[in-house]
């Protein structure tokens, strides 16, 4: 087990670790305790036999033993989230200052790509930042510019940067959201193409945490106690949670929360043409007793989603027709045809064969307004 840094040099030939060997590099906090404050290791992706390369946020019941029992670490960054790597795979730190994850057959999965940049030391810092250091203790390399799905205190991000959601909360492979970081607000978006979305936190103070902005960074700031984390999760919330008294994990705030839909406001929330209204899931035609146009993907699960009964065919087009619902929308409208007459866009939309749903407002009369074409459904909202 290595402890707080290692130097290159030594680690070209000892810090080959492998998800067998159970490695880690930790950090440990100031005070004298027994068990470190964060590590840096291979988890298990789930209940497989493959792995992710992680740092983690050590949760630690008061007095116990690390090594003996705890509750489930906080994975904070993901090296390797679309590629977890088999038993045997191995992690290098090589000779010239590249640290390189390679899968069991010897390929490539991930590296920092700092060859020949004099890195002199490798480190897990303060916050559970994973750094490569040159001379005069330069980071050439910070895992914190590299985000994932997590957003730490005193993390610094950039203008532009991006949180990915993830597909559960132990398989790391990239799902549907995205967060951009901006000037003054943060981003959340759906990965359609192009991207869309779905919405925007203009607050940058809230009662446990803030976000301070100087120059081109954003850093995250908590307000003292316990450890906290941001996470955009895989079903798009931004929540924040805190780990009160050290271990217990427990929800503080959903900072993209709509506070008219709630949950509703989320694109996946019921699946795909799934209605959402009072944060519960529908078909259109379960209130009539119909079931004619769609029907539910889990009778015991609502929030899957719908299914066509019929699939669209392109073959003919004549067959054809709409079916209205009124009073819905969805997370984003974004107009792309102009004064129209609602019955004068049917027909013509009919014979588009990629458009899934023609979202139709009026625009200060009853007769004419505007439409925005969906090639892609996601969730409705009862307005």
């Amino acid at each position: 087990m290595i402890h707080d840094t290692v130097n290159p040099e030594e680690c070209a030939s000892i810090f080959m670790a492998t998800p067998k060997q159970d490695i880690v590099l930790e950090h440990k906090k100031p005070q004298l305790v027994s068990y470190p404050d964060f590590c840096f290791g291979f988890l298990r992706n789930g209940t497989g036999n493959t792995f992710f390369l992680v740092v983690l946020k050590i949760a630690i019941i008061p007095d116990s033993a690390f090594k003996d029992y705890g509750p489930p670490p906080v994975v904070i960054w993901v090296a390797n989230g679309d590629h977890p790597v088999k038993t045997n795979a191995t992690l290098e730190l090589t000779g010239n200052g590249d640290l390189v994850l390679n899968d069991v057959d010897g390929r490539c999965v991930w590296s920092t790509r700092t060859s020949y940049s004099s890195v002199t030391l490798l480190e897990l810092a303060d916050g559970g930042n994973l750094r490569l250091v040159s001379a005069g203790n330069v980071a050439v390399w910070q895992s914190f510019d590299h985000p994932k799905h997590t957003w730490v205190p005193r993390q610094r991000l950039r203008i532009n940067s991006t949180l990915t959601s993830c597909n559960s909360a132990s398989n790391f492979s990239t799902r549907l959201f995205y967060l951009r970081v901006a000037r003054n607000s943060l981003h959340a978006f759906i990965n359609t193409k192009p991207l869309e979305l779905y919405s925007t936190m203009r607050s940058s103070s809230f009662s446990i945490m803030y976000f301070k902005r100087s120059g081109n960074y954003v850093t995250y700031e908590d307000r003292g106690g316990y450890f906290q984390y941001v996470r955009l999760e895989p079903d798009g919330h931004l929540n924040v949670y805190r780990l009160d008294d050290g271990y217990k994990k427990t929800f503080q705030v959903d900072l993209l929360e709509d506070s008219h839909y709630k949950n509703c406001a989320y694109p996946t929330v019921c699946g795909i043409y799934g209605v959402c209204n009072n944060e519960q899931c529908t078909c259109r035609g379960e209130i009539s007793g119909t079931s004619n146009y769609f029907r539910r993907l889990d009778a015991n699960q609502p929030s899957l989603g719908c299914a066509e009964v019929t699939p669209l065919s392109c073959r003919d087009t004549r067959l054809h027709t709409f079916l209205e619902l009124k009073n819905v929308s969805n997370f984003r409208f974004k107009a792309q045809l102009f004064q129209y007459r609602c019955r004068e866009l049917q027909n013509g939309m009919l014979e588009n064969c990629s458009c899934k749903a023609a979202m139709f407002r009026y625009q200060g009369n009853i007769s004419m307004g505007n439409c925005s074409l969906r090639q892609q459904m996601f969730s409705l909202m009862a307005t």
